[in-house]
């Protein structure tokens, strides 16, 4: 048996110990129909399985790979579902919990508190798309899963609902985004880990979810 499939084999194994059932649900309906209109412009034009796989790219995924185990044994579901989702190639919204995001998240908690402050009572209210960003020193699983988001909140009769999106890509070569620095995988630039959706390896997604709650 390849190293590789025993990595994997153990991946599997420990898969229902990292991910909360509450957390992923594939099939939860939703309506992508009031997606931020500003995320439609992050993909760049950029077309699915157009150019034939290289070497280079094969490469690549199978570090990609690597990094979906690592961050599983680091202790970073989040981060190392989402990527194993793209790595998987079917590009499906993948859908989130969001009340269990902010329960993880005190910086997301504070944004949706001081959205909330700005819309007093108990009648309608609609914030409108917004932007944030989760914070590498409270929480380095929602950091590497999203860094920046979007969110929604919409308010009536005492309640809220959060709405949460996020268009899970990679840096191309005209957004300058950091490299990913990986132990012992070494730095993999945006740009060619952003390739593999260009080759048909990876697919780029959207990420998506809502949770209510009192006022």
């Amino acid at each position: 048996m390849s190293t590789a499939t025993q990595a994997d084999q153990q991946f599997a194994a420990v898969l229902p110990k990292l991910f909360a059932e509450s957390a992923w649900h594939e099939e939860l309906p939703t309506d992508l129909t009031d997606r931020p209109p500003l995320w439609s412009g992050t993909d760049f034009g950029r077309l699915y399985g157009v150019e034939a796989p290289t070497g280079r790219d094969r490469e690549i995924y199978e570090k990609l790979q690597l990094m979906v185990l690592g961050g599983a044994v680091k202790g970073w579901p989040t981060a190392s579902a989402l990527l194993g989702h793209w790595l998987d190639g079917n590009g499906k919204t993948k859908h989130v919990n969001v009340s269990e995001i902010m329960e993880r998240s005190p910086e997301m908690k504070r944004e949706i508190a001081k959205t909330l402050s700005e819309h007093h009572g108990s009648g309608r209210f609609d914030s409108g798309w917004r932007s944030a960003n989760f914070d590498y020193r409270t929480n380095l699983d929602m950091y590497y899963a999203f860094n920046g988001y979007q969110y929604r909140v919409v308010g009536e009769d005492g309640h809220y609902k959060v709405k949460f999106y996020k268009r899970y890509n990679f840096g191309t070569s005209e957004e300058n985004r950091l490299p990913i620095n990986a132990p012992l995988l070494g730095s993999i630039k945006q740009p060619d880990i952003s390739r593999l959706h260009t080759a048909g390896l990876a697919r780029d997604f959207d990420v998506y979810g809502s949770s209510s709650f009192p006022r």
